[in-house]
């Protein structure tokens, strides 16, 4: 579970309620969480997923691929009749679950996510 928040004192407050009601132990300073990066300045906490991301293509083989810019076609609507049938669609549906959850910190990748999930 990550807390935050400005209140430090209400934090502190929460943590010892939490503490007297189930076993838990307090990891400190937030640094890596499901995947999830977090890195604090003065006020501010910023989220990555670039370890996650490159895991991800690392995974997928991509490590060596060449990054190539391709338009996509305004209203494209892809069918289960579209391109060849894969013989095990589970590594697909991994992908795909991956990149839906790297949309937390990539909001700009949503709408081709959609495309292909």
């Amino acid at each position: 579970m990550i807390i935050s928040g400005d209140d430090s004192i209400g934090i502190e407050e929460l943590k010892q309620f939490l503490c007297h009601h189930f076993e838990m132990k307090d990891l400190e300073p937030l640094s890596y969480f499901l995947g999830l990066e977090a890195l604090s300045s003065n006020d501010d906490l910023f989220l990555s997923q670039a370890k996650y991301a490159s895991d991800l293509v690392s995974q997928a083989g991509l490590t060596d691929c060449k990054i190539e810019y391709t338009r996509l076609e305004p209203n494209i609507q892809f069918t289960p009749q579209d391109g060849t049938l894969l013989d095990d669609a589970t590594l697909y549906w991994h992908f795909v679950g991956s990149l839906i959850y790297l949309t937390n910190t990539r909001p700009n990748i949503s709408y081709f996510v959609h495309l292909v999930s």
